[in-house]
């Protein structure tokens, strides 16, 4: 209904000559009239809308007044057209009477009627009515609020309801047909369709659906990005709505509009800038979906990505702790392997005590075993330091093929234990590096003890570098038991194994090809694995930056002669009893005066009365700590004498400071070398 329509008043005149005055007047008075020819003219005009009705009786009791009647009962309940009725009686007239019974709200006015009595009146009908309009709107204002507020808790409750299903299960598919039996009433949906990442990045995946049968889900169960309304979606990361699709031709939607759906929402679903997939919700029931739908669909992407997040948070915890798992039993296993040997070499030296030769067949046997559980604990410290950013690089000029001879050297064991061929490859003109040696000849060893460990008896393994702009590429390749497809993504992963039998047959924590990708980044490179399956052997890829020769330095003539230990006065203290004799044993047997204490209060009452040349002090002993040990050393008048070393299990960068702050001039971690214990003796007393 048009507003000036409601603002007018209806006349119905007993003459024409009466309409034009009427319309005159009123004109005058600035009052929008409509002249009617009749009462049935009258009554259409009054359902098209209308401020007022002026009447005469006259034209009420000549005309057919049921006509008038149906059209006031036609308005809708609010409405109550005012009428201005004139008659020559005024309110005692017969007509002025049944006007009043028949029409309800009714103004009689005498006639003759002054023109300002008439027009002041109409003006106050059309006011009043005006005022009816208002009163209508804010009933309306009323309702749609009201109706809003509930369709908003009732949309609330289902996003308190989806929310639930979500927390529910760890299942994506299971998850996404409970949700969508949820919303799907609500919205008139009858499908939908999740396409997930594909593992490669490369395009997408249909994980879950509903609304089509299976063959024809078959028919685009991958896309490539910028492929249909999913892939497009994916592409561009922003949602998209199509309307009316059974009435397009674009070929985005072509397999849409096959599967007779009418309209769709897709959105992607992006967890931390990472495209998770994309959900697709489609109707055939409607060719639209008005705006706070299509909001409430947003929010219940954005939900369903929060659970998509949350159940590969839980995976991810769950393989972690796995892993964790395994390798804490790998571990386990693997420092038991060396005890066994050890205890039995120890009962051998004591059933053979003058057979020489198995003295030291015992001796070997243990410094092995030995050597192979420092190796395990060393690597594990390399890795913490590594992830914590304290691993240190003592970088200088290295040539690449003494590196390499070096790591050679030390996997050379175990590829001949198992009967491998090693063959190396290098280039003919030297390669130098910038680069640590010992963690670049870490590298190419475990690189090495890898291909050595995954290839059956009597494999082959082969070396090779290469140069490429500016780079060298150390290739080691192996014919073994290579890698599954899905398992390169995480090969260089902590803990990770591929094949778990042979690695236990083997031995290994399934940390040595993380400490050569982080020692490799370390050293600004990068590397790389590839295998063609399972039974097709595995290649390894480190890439270096190349470094320019070194200048040749001036050789010293002068040989380094080989320490050789003096007699030192030393007090050993350790609460391990066992750790305290050995090395006191050791040391008396390289000709040392020694003393032996087991607590911290001992040691510094020892170091009193022995005033030894050199202490060597455990950290974690009871009563008083090495730390505390050595500051009440320092701080008596004979203190600054003594050499004090640190022996201890605890080797970080700031365990180190720690000691040096504390007052210690040298810093071991456990074992030490008895060589390298024989040099620092060495250099004290020369």
């Amino acid at each position: 209904m048009r507003r000036h329509e409601n603002e007018r008043v209806l006349v119905l005149a007993p003459t024409s000559a009466d309409a034009e005055l009427s319309r005159a007047v009123f004109a005058d008075a600035n009052v929008a009239c409509h002249i009617c020819r009749d009462l049935r003219d009258l009554a259409r005009e009054m359902d098209e809308g209308a401020a007022a009705v002026l009447l005469t009786e006259e034209v009420f009791v000549a005309g057919d007044a049921h006509e008038l009647l149906d059209a006031l009962r036609r308005q809708a309940p609010w409405s109550d057209i005012p009428v201005v009725f004139l008659a020559t009686a005024g309110v005692t007239s017969a007509a002025a009477a049944w006007a009043i019974e028949l029409l309800g709200n009714v103004t009689v006015l005498e006639r003759p009627v002054r023109l300002t009595t008439l027009v002041t009146t109409l003006q106050t009908a059309v006011r009043a009515r005006r005022r009816q309009y208002e009163l209508r709107q804010q009933v309306i204002d009323l309702k749609q609020a009201d109706l809003a507020l509930r369709r908003q808790s009732e949309r609330q409750r289902l996003l308190g309801e989806a929310a639930a299903i979500l927390l529910a299960t760890d299942e994506p598919n299971t998850l996404m047909h409970a949700l969508f039996a949820k919303i799907a009433p609500h919205f008139a949906l009858d499908g939908f369709f999740n396409f997930i990442v594909s593992d490669a990045a490369e395009g997408l995946r249909l994980d879950a659906y509903a609304g089509i049968s299976d063959e024809e889900a078959r028919s685009f169960e991958r896309l490539k990005l910028a492929e249909g309304i999913a892939g497009r979606v994916a592409l561009e990361r922003r949602p998209v709505t199509v309307n009316r699709i059974q009435e397009s031709d674009d070929p985005m939607v072509r397999r849409l509009k096959d599967f007779g759906f009418h309209t769709v929402y897709c959105h992607p679903l992006i967890a931390d800038d990472l495209l998770l997939g994309t959900l697709t919700l489609a109707s055939r029931q409607r060719e639209s979906f008005d705006p706070d739908e299509l909001s409430f669909m947003e929010t219940i992407c954005t939900y369903i990505t929060g659970a998509y997040e949350r159940v590969r948070l839980i995976r991810e915890l769950r393989d972690a702790d796995r892993r964790k798992d395994e390798f804490l039993a790998t571990l386990a296993h693997e420092l038991r392997n060396p005890l066994a040997p050890i205890r039995n070499a120890l009962h051998i030296t004591r059933l053979a005590a003058t057979d020489s030769a198995a003295l030291e067949q015992a001796r070997a046997m243990m410094e092995r075993q030995l050597e192979q559980m420092v190796r395990l604990i060393d690597d594990l410290l390399h890795v913490s330091r590594i992830t914590r950013g304290k691993l240190v690089l003592r970088k200088e000029r290295v040539e690449l093929a003494t590196v390499i001879n070096g790591a050679v050297d030390t996997t050379r064991p175990l590829i001949e234990a198992a009967g491998h061929a090693l063959t190396i490859t290098l280039p003919p003109m030297p390669i130098y590096l910038d680069g640590d040696p010992l963690r670049l000849a870490q590298i190419f060893s475990n690189l090495l003890n890898n291909a050595a460990k995954y290839t059956e008896r009597g494999g082959h393994i082969w070396l090779t570098a290469v140069t490429d702009r500016g780079n060298v590429v150390v290739s080691v390749r192996d014919n073994g038991v290579g890698i599954p497809q899905e398992a390169l993504p995480r090969i260089f992963e902590m803990f990770a194994q591929v094949d778990r039998s042979l690695e236990k047959s083997q031995g290994g924590l399934g940390i040595g090809l993380t400490l050569v990708k982080r020692l490799v980044e370390l050293h600004g490179g990068s590397v790389e694995a590839n295998s063609e399956g399972v039974g097709k052997g595995s290649e390894f890829k480190a890439r270096l930056p190349m470094a320019v020769a070194p200048v040749s330095p001036a050789r010293d003539s002068d040989k380094t002669q080989k320490p050789t230990p003096l007699r030192c006065r030393i007090l050993v203290a350790d609460d391990n009893r066992d750790a305290a004799e050995s090395m006191s044993m050791m040391l008396r047997l390289m000709g040392n005066e020694v003393r032996t204490v087991n607590d911290g209060e001992q040691a510094v009452d020892e170091a009193a009365a022995f005033r030894p040349d050199v202490i060597l002090l455990d950290i974690g002993m009871p009563k008083l700590n090495g730390y505390d040990v050595a500051r009440s050393i320092r701080s008596q008048r004979w203190g600054a004498q003594p050499f004090l070393v640190a022996l201890t299990g605890w080797g970080q960068a700031e365990d180190r400071q720690r000691a040096l702050d504390a007052g210690f001039d040298q810093h071991f971690t456990k074992p030490v070398p008895p060589d390298v214990l024989a040099q620092l003796l060495s250099r004290l007393k020369r």
